[in-house]
């Protein structure tokens, strides 16, 4: 609710915003994980912790890796205008005039 909030009544820059909003979802990341999957520090609990933060890692180097290769094909994989203007003539869809 408090993230609603924060939206609707725009008390805050949206820097500010964005920046209370993801400290909130961290907050009720930790809650979660504590209150509900029952992580923690005892014994018992470690290797639980070990395989979700084998997990988050697994997790953030997929989305890491998906992010950069997608950035890199976007830079790469785009042609400038000049390619373009090329590609266009090379296929006879203009004659040269423009």
């Amino acid at each position: 609710m408090i993230p609603y909030l924060l939206v609707v009544r725009r008390t805050f820059s949206v820097d500010v915003t964005i920046l209370l909003i993801l400290c909130i979802a961290l907050l009720q990341l930790l809650v979660q994980l504590v209150y509900f999957l029952h992580l923690n520090t005892k014994s018992e609990q470690r290797w639980n912790l070990i395989v979700f933060i084998f997990t988050v890692i697994i997790v953030a180097i997929i989305g890491v890796g998906s992010l950069w290769i997608m950035h890199h094909l976007e830079i790469n994989m785009m042609p400038g205008p000049e390619l373009e203007k090329a590609i266009i003539l090379d296929e006879g869809m203009m004659d040269g005039s423009h």
